[in-house]
């Protein structure tokens, strides 16, 4: 079985503060987590391909 992390470990793997995940989380946004009872949990791989699936090459838009 993979580590967990907890939100303030995952946190750190992705520069951003613990706050940023909880507010993710209760916007149906960011990385996938887990419920272990109470806690919450994130998977490295889950937060290595979140990050692959956000990457992008420019800001440009495209508009309709």
């Amino acid at each position: 079985m993979e580590k967990l992390l907890s939100t303030g470990d995952a946190a750190k793997v992705l520069n951003c503060q613990p706050q940023t995940l909880n507010r993710w989380r209760h916007e149906g946004k960011g990385p996938r987590y887990f419920k272990v009872g109470r806690l919450v949990r994130y998977s490295e791989d889950e937060l290595k391909q979140w990050v692959d699936n956000n990457s992008h090459q420019n800001t440009i838009y495209k508009m309709n």
